[in-house]
């Protein structure tokens, strides 16, 4: 399995929702942004 930093830019779930929204996400793309490490740049 890869880990997110293995993955180039666009293919990365937090990219790809900003970039074409939730509903083109796979489950796993999301349960990856729910458990991913948030910032206090993110708030």
């Amino acid at each position: 399995m890869k880990k997110i930093k293995d993955l180039s830019k666009n293919e990365r779930p937090r990219e790809k929702l900003l970039a074409n929204g939730s509903t083109h996400l796979v489950d796993e793309e999301l349960l990856a942004l729910l458990l991913g490490k948030s910032t206090t740049k993110c708030l």
